[in-house]
């Protein structure tokens, strides 16, 4: 499930489908996804989803990355 949600985030945000708002759509489909699928995000702020939004952006963050930071910012419910 979070390798799911991983492809999702990393996909939206590398691959540049929408003109404007890719790190934002890419974040959110992705916690969204692990919302719909038991797991609890809610503690995550604001400021850590876009420092790790720009940080997938920039350093080219692979799916494995993505992962795990989901799993350890995360909860299953």
């Amino acid at each position: 499930m979070y390798q799911k949600a991983a492809v999702l985030t990393r996909g939206i945000i590398a691959d540049h489908p929408f003109a404007d708002g890719n790190k934002r759509t890419g974040i959110m489909s992705g916690l969204i996804f692990l919302n719909l699928n038991q797991v609890d995000t809610v503690k995550l702020s604001d400021k850590n989803m876009e420092d790790f939004a720009v940080k997938i952006a920039v350093d080219h963050c692979s799916v494995e990355q993505i992962a795990q930071w989901s799993k350890q910012n995360s909860k299953k419910l």
